[in-house]
């Protein structure tokens, strides 16, 4: 500002000692420090033309006022500016209410990319909470294949056949069927509190198919024909599988019809576990007995016999 000789760090200087504040020193209490500002009085500051008549003062010393060396008016700007990797970052923030976040970023996605051009020097990128959904869903896929295969080859140890264990995987749609229907009817969004709970279902379903499948291969191991084993392994865990259902179906219950603070992450979790079991219940009682006449696993340590009704035959005779 050559025509009145006052230094733009001279402007500054009062600007921000006058509106922000200028620290003259720390003020310690105890291992907490406090800046010690020294601001204008705010009568001095209550209308624009007050603070254009702040003095500021010149390299000579002589005062001028503010408003013969700077415009001063009351416009709408930035109350804060952030950066970003020494660049300026403004972010625009929005509520999701009533779908899934997801669905949501996709579509608002591709509406962006179509409707609004970036002006050069600008770039545009999305964070957000949707950000944990992708990372799960990568963590799944990479996850859910190995989970399942070791699953498999741990029945097959455990069972002592491929053909029992496929008859204990059988199950698992049906106890899908449950809590899919239960997601759709009550209007739910797929997330990750969805995930979790289908895998907590998946494991109490294989863990009641395989008490069946052992049930009734120890029955056959007995000499039992495979009817009459099945009738009475169903019958015999009829009770044990109900209780061990009921107790987690009713536990679960009450997360599944909360609506206060923090059911959005427990009540999708919790209607999949409690419907999931009702449908896996009631089809490892019925279903799997039938899938495992149809896949006729081997006793181990027994030596197979032509069919079963051969070995009926030769037990009567």
């Amino acid at each position: 500002m050559p025509a009145t000789n006052v230094r733009i760090e001279d402007v500054n200087s009062l600007i921000n000692t006058a509106l922000g504040g200028d620290p003259v020193g720390n003020l310690y209490e105890g291992e907490r420090v406090f800046d010690i500002l020294v601001k204008f009085d705010r009568e001095r500051l209550k209308s624009v033309d007050a603070v254009r008549r702040l003095p500021v003062f010149t390299v000579d010393g002589a005062p001028v006022p503010l408003g013969q060396v700077a415009t001063v008016d009351v416009v709408d700007g930035q109350t804060l500016i952030a950066r970003e990797g020494s660049r300026r970052r403004l972010t625009v923030r929005c509520d999701i209410v009533g779908r899934d976040q997801g669905g949501f970023v996709t579509e608002a996605q591709e509406r962006f990319e179509q409707e609004i051009q970036v002006p050069a020097g600008y770039r545009a990128s999305w964070i957000g909470m949707f950000e944990n959904l992708a990372r799960a869903r990568d963590h799944f896929k990479f996850v859910g294949p190995i989970t399942v295969g070791l699953i498999a080859l741990l029945l097959v140890v455990t069972l002592g056949s491929v053909r029992a264990a496929l008859t204990v995987l059988m199950a698992l749609p049906f106890a899908f069927v449950g809590g899919a229907v239960a997601i759709y009817m009550r209007d739910m969004n797929v997330n990750v509190s969805v995930g979790v709970g289908f895998a907590a279902l998946f494991g109490v379903s294989i863990m009641n198919g395989t008490l069946m499948v052992q049930k009734i291969t120890g029955l056959r191991k007995e000499g039992m024909h495979i009817d009459s084993a099945i009738e009475r392994g169903a019958n015999e865990l009829l009770r044990p599988i109900l209780m061990a259902s009921l107790v987690a179906m009713l536990g679960l219950m009450p997360a599944s019809l909360a609506t206060g603070l923090g059911s959005d992450v427990q009540r999708p979790l919790a209607t999949v576990i409690v419907w999931g079991l009702f449908s896996s219940t009631f089809l490892t009682l019925f279903i799997v007995p039938v899938f495992y006449r149809i896949m006729m696993p081997p006793v181990p340590g027994k030596k197979p016999a032509r069919n079963e009704d051969d070995e009926e035959i030769a037990v009567h005779n």
